[in-house]
C-alpha cells in the first residue's frame, strides 16, 4: 500500500552498513544474494501498486524475517518512496475535486418558507 506520509524522509529508511568485507564464504555469499532477491520481490510489489493508485490494496508491511535494506537498493527504494509520496498527493487532489462535484450535486434549499400551498382552506 501507499505510505501514509507526504513527506521524504530519506533517514528513516534502514540500510545496511557499507563496509569492506573481507572475502566471504560462498555461504554468506548466497544468503546475501537471497537477502537482496527479498528485498528485490518487496520493491517491486510496492512499485506495481502507483500506477494503479489501488485504494483497495491492502495495506503493507513488511514482513518480520525481512533483513535490513542492502545499500545497493537504497536509491531504488527512496524513489518508490518518492513516487509514492507524488500519488498521494494525486489522490488527494481527486478527492477535493470529486467532494466539490458532489458538493455540487446536493440540492441546496435557499428559504425557510413552507413549500406546501393551501388552496383549499
Amino acid at each position: 500500500m501507499i505510505f501514509p506520509a507526504h513527506t521524504l524522509d530519506e533517514d528513516a529508511v534502514v540500510f545496511e552498513a557499507e563496509e569492506a568485507a573481507p572475502e566471504a564464504p560462498a555461504a554468506e555469499d548466497r544468503v546475501a544474494a537471497e537477502l537482496m532477491e527479498q528485498w528485490i520481490s518487496v520493491l517491486d510489489e510496492l512499485a506495481e501498486q502507483i500506477p494503479a493508485a489501488q485504494a483497495t490494496a491492502a495495506p503493507w508491511a513488511p514482513e518480520k524475517s525481512l533483513a535490513p535494506l542492502p545499500a545497493a537498493l537504497r536509491d531504488r527504494a527512496v524513489e518508490l518512496a518518492r513516487s509514492q509520496s507524488e500519488a498521494i498527493v494525486a489522490l488527494e487532489e481527486s478527492m477535493l475535486v470529486v467532494a466539490a462535484e458532489l458538493a455540487a450535486l446536493v440540492p441546496v434549499r435557499r428559504s425557510s418558507a413552507g413549500i406546501y400551498l393551501d388552496v383549499m382552506g
